[in-house]
């Protein structure tokens, strides 16, 4: 809804750039650092995002993203100081039906998202510990904020009624993307296939999901020989648990590993399972145009692989039974369960990968949808989420 436009905040640029107007009587910014401006909104944006979801456990709800916009206003004198103004309050409706978009000090989500953002500019500029409560994921756009600075430039981030804000500059960028990799040791828990080994060398590789190849010697900690050989030749997904030397990116995820120190195969599905799936994928990818008395349309067989992987993670990693798959007339993947009274239909849109769910129960006269952007990992793991709450099968069913 529209609001009277409140101040929300006002960066103080400095620098050559900001510090020398060339028209004393009508303050200007340069438009080549407006693109700063608009990656502090989506920070913003993501974080509240991020806070609502630590909060709930579920997907900001419908509207969310809309609450909040901000526009450029008067720019003042005294270096350069663009305002920049929220034009949209939280409805009372959305208040109402989810009240974790406020604060128990009574702000609201994105006024706390700010303050978060805030003190993780501190807390890099300090090279000290960021809030647990920041994404980590979009340390980028933290990032970008100062690649549009150039040297001996700093932007003031300001809020109402502070004197200061935390400051950043062009050479917060390196101490950002040093925090984004980092090298260290731990356990890590991943889906992946044993794709070769040497018996002479003693040694195999393992490749996770994400396409990072693992090496490593078997033996000594990192599993037998026949351990090794039965992962290799049932080439089934398992769950890996490891301990590794690795440089891992800004969301935890391996991106390299320079030493693999212990390994443990937990494997959740059963072979028999694994391979009645891979066989139905080769029933799908036989689809021709026109299977539907003349109609349909071929299921892309190069599209396939992926969506095999979808359904090998959700049952490895997140104990989903093995769906029936079907093609639909649009040349897709419908897979569908049923559990508990629960009728659960999940069409797969293979080039755009998204997925719509719809679920009922007859006896309840109860039902549920859901839609999800399967390109991202938040949208794989709200899929996954939203089909555990009606898909909690025991170990038999699985």
């Amino acid at each position: 809804m529209p609001i009277d436009l409140t101040v929300f905040a006002t960066p103080v640029l400095r620098g050559q750039r900001f510090d020398h107007n060339p028209d004393p009587n009508n303050v200007t910014i340069p438009v080549d650092v407006l693109p700063m401006l608009e990656e502090y909104r989506m920070v913003i944006l993501e974080t509240a995002r991020a806070l609502y979801h630590q909060r709930t456990g579920a997907r900001v709800p419908a509207g969310f993203d809309d609450s909040f916009a901000l526009r450029l206003g008067r720019v003042e004198p005294g270096s350069t100081i663009p305002t920049l103004l929220r034009t949209v309050a939280l409805s009372a409706a959305l208040i109402q039906n989810y009240p974790a978009v406020m604060g128990p000090d009574g702000r609201d989500i994105f006024e706390e998202a700010r303050e978060v953002v805030g003190q993780t500019i501190s807390a890099i500029s300090q090279r000290q510990q960021l809030p647990r409560a920041f994404p980590r994921k979009h340390l980028n756009k933290l990032r970008h904020m100062s690649e549009h600075l150039e040297e001996g430039e700093s932007l003031e981030l300001r809020t109402p009624g502070a004197p200061a804000g935390p400051r950043t500059t062009r050479a917060l960028k390196d101490v950002i993307r040093d925090i984004e990799i980092q090298q260290t040791s731990r356990v890590v828990s991943f889906v992946g296939q044993v794709t070769g080994m040497d018996t002479v060398s003693r040694s195999f590789t393992v490749r996770t999901r994400d396409g990072v190849n693992i090496d490593a010697t078997y033996g000594e900690g990192v599993g037998s020989e026949q351990e090794v050989v039965n992962l290799l030749r049932g080439r089934h997904y398992m769950r890996a648990e490891v301990e590794v030397d690795a440089t891992f990116d800004v969301d935890g995820k391996l991106k390299d590993v320079s030493r693999l120190l212990s390994f443990m195969a937990v494997t959740v599905v059963a072979e028999a399972t694994v391979k009645q799936l891979e066989d139905r994928f080769e029933v799908l990818g036989t689809v021709e145009s026109g299977w539907l008395d003349g109609k349909g349309a071929a299921v892309s067989a190069e599209r396939l692989p992926w969506t095999k992987d979808l359904f090998l993670e959700l049952m490895v990693e997140d104990g989903i039974p093995k769906p029936r798959l079907y093609p639909t007339p649009t040349g897709d993947i419908e897979a569908e369960w049923s559990h508990g009274g629960w009728e659960v239909v999940a069409t797969i849109v293979l080039m755009a990968r998204t997925a719509s769910v719809t679920v009922v129960h007859a006896e309840l006269d109860d039902e549920d949808e859901g839609d999800f952007n399967l390109n991202t990992d938040e949208g794989r793991t709200d899929f996954a989420a939203f089909l555990r709450k009606y898909l909690n099968p025991t170990e038999e069913e699985r």
